[in-house]
């Protein structure tokens, strides 16, 4: 289930294996993952966006015993509420994610294997190409929530 107000990633996430997708700005979230999960929640939550509202509301689409992977970084000092007492009596796990916890050293070596093998989806991942005397405009794009992700072409 993928979750965004922006329609062109809903329609890439769709496309990369989605099942469901949610606009946050026009259904209750809560309660449309709690329908499609036969009312439990859902068993992972990945949080890509640094928003500390997204983080916050991401926690209550866990199911008990689910985890909360945060991977996307708010602005340094940017804190988080969090109900320790629901958390232990949910069994809930948060779990931060920078860089994907990669080990780049074998990581990167066997994630383009996978995608050389067809059997990882990367290409469409990158919505767009740019020069590295361009990379600012790169760096805008991705602020106003345009691209999933844009390359640098040295």
């Amino acid at each position: 289930i993928a979750v965004d107000p922006a329609a062109a990633k809903r329609t890439a996430a769709l496309a990369l294996g989605a099942t469901h997708t949610l606009d946050p700005g026009r259904s209750g979230v809560g309660e449309a993952v709690r329908e499609l999960t036969a009312g439990r929640g859902a068993d992972h939550v990945v949080v890509t966006v640094g928003a500390k509202r997204a983080i916050e509301e991401a926690l209550s689409l866990v199911r008990r015993g689910g985890n909360l992977v945060v991977v996307g970084m708010p602005p340094d000092g940017v804190t988080v509420e969090v109900d320790p007492m629901a958390l232990a009596h949910d069994g809930r796990s948060i779990i931060g994610s920078k860089l994907g916890s990669t080990r780049p050293a074998s990581d990167i070596r066997k994630l383009a294997q996978l995608s050389r093998r067809g059997r990882l989806e990367l290409e469409g991942l990158i919505s767009r190409r740019y020069p590295l005397d361009r990379i600012n405009d790169a760096v805008e794009a991705t602020r106003r929530g345009e691209s999933l992700r844009n390359v640098i072409v040295f």
